[in-house]
């Protein structure tokens, strides 16, 4: 029965003045049904037609309604129905003295709980202009009003109305009780969606600047870093011209090439950094040992390159799917850096390379021993441009890169390094075999 009544007035998804605006419908339909039997009852056959067109043709409305959910219609009409209702009530039922008044009241808060905002002081202001007109009608012709015919009927007729204006108001109430607490529960959702708007633009105002600082820098010290092999080159082509001797040509030829060579590592390191910030992670089958391999081969010009021994500890030999540009920066990259910072005092020099599944993650460890790193530099590492020992023949930006690779393929890096003792980088990335994925296409 509750849901059938529920269903009536419009159901869950029907808005507060829609679900109203049937109640209004239901009531008056009502009340002209009732009139209708008691005419019958007392074959009043003016009475019986009366009713009997109201009940028709509000029911009508309210079907209308209920099957078409047009609602504008129906307020226009009833608006003019209740105006014409209201002058007839006030005529034929003993004009101020009657119930009419009772029913300008509820006729007010009706209007008021179906219509919108901006129409709520037309419809009242109408409403208590045909109110004010009636009533100077009455005390200019008081024989057009009819007097009720006993005082019981009044008093019947004012009590009943009374009681169905306080049902209708407190009914009016609560809706637009429900009505605010809607549009507070709506302006509270805004007013957190603006909140957090607001701290996300700031994020990303903060983000600017922070990039804008690490643009200025980047500039700076890439427009130094690449001025100052070419500066030493072109002085070293200028001293060459005036060398006396074979020896001393080839010197400063050796010279001139350390010096673009560095030029050349530096260009590259650039062109890692810029592939990386603008390409997306591509997801293709990397044979891990092949990639090694491939690091080991392009680094040996480097003078130290036969006095490391490479260990190979690599439990995993298939294939993976991994971004193989990125794997290359990060093998390129750690893997010279065993070769550049190895420890001459050491009369045995080693790279360990391991490559281990751990879960649902690969595991690859580059262990040197090395000159290391001091403690306290670790944490800064990362940065861009930082150089951990005097020593440093790099861009110092090859870490950075590294750390920012791995990130972007979900992984996580980890430094542990003592000073003349060596250096172990610790990679964790996403495992997901290659195979997997030729399952899919197929």
């Amino acid at each position: 029965m509750k849901e059938f009544l529920f269903k009536l007035i419009g159901g869950k998804d029907c808005s507060i003045p829609s679900k109203f605006l049937r109640i209004i419908l239901i009531v008056v339909s009502i009340h002209f049904f009732t009139h209708l039997i008691m005419a019958l009852m007392g074959r009043q056959m003016g009475n019986l037609i009366v009713t009997g067109c109201g009940f028709v043709f509000f029911l009508s409305m309210y079907l209308f309604l209920y099957f078409t959910g047009r609602e504008t219609p129906l307020k226009v009409i009833l608006f003019i129905i209740t105006i014409l209702m209201l002058t007839g009530s006030w005529l034929t039922n003993a004009g101020i003295l009657g119930a009419t008044p009772v029913f300008f009241i509820l006729s007010v808060f009706g209007f008021i709980a179906i219509v919108s905002g901006r129409y709520h002081i037309i419809t009242t202001g109408l409403l208590l202009l045909l109110y004010a007109a009636l009533n100077v009608i009455e005390i200019i012709h008081p024989e057009w009003i009819n007097a009720y015919i006993t005082s019981t009927a009044h008093r019947n007729d004012v009590l009943f109305s009374t009681l169905i204006i306080c049902v209708v108001i407190s009914i009016v109430f609560s809706l637009m009780i429900r009505r605010l607490e809607n549009q507070n529960q709506v302006l509270e959702e805004k007013v957190r969606e603006q909140f957090l708007l607001s701290e996300k633009i700031e994020n990303q105002y903060h983000n600017q600047i922070e990039l804008n600082k690490a643009l200025d820098s980047f500039v700076y010290r890439s427009s130094h870093d690449l001025r100052a092999p070419i500066s030493s080159a072109l002085g070293l082509i200028e001293i060459t011209k005036s060398a006396t001797s074979q020896e001393e040509v080839e010197h400063y030829l050796n010279l001139q090439q350390k010096s673009l060579k560095k030029l050349d590592t530096f260009i590259n390191d650039i062109l890692f950094y810029s592939q990386n910030r603008s390409k997306s992670v591509q997801m293709e089958p990397v044979p891990l040992e092949a990639l090694i391999n491939e690091s080991l081969i392009q680094i040996q010009h480097l003078p130290s390159y036969h006095r490391i021994r490479v260990i190979r500890d690599i439990s995993l030999q298939e294939n993976i799917l991994s971004d193989p540009l990125r794997l290359r920066i990060i093998f390129n990259n750690l893997i010279s850096n065993a070769y550049k910072y190895y420890d001459l005092q050491k009369t045995e020099s080693y790279l360990k390379i391991s490559i281990n599944k751990k879960g649902n993650n690969i595991e690859i460890q580059f262990e040197d021993n090395g000159l290391g790193i001091e403690e306290e530099l670790i944490p800064r590492i990362y940065d861009m441009f930082f150089r951990a020992t005097y020593k440093a023949e790099g861009t110092g930006i090859g870490l950075y890169i590294v750390k920012e690779a791995i990130e972007k393929m979900k992984g996580q890096i980890h430094c542990h390094s003592k000073t003349s003792e060596g250096t172990t980088f610790t990679i964790s990335i996403p495992y997901v075999e290659a195979i997997e994925k030729a399952k899919v296409k197929d």
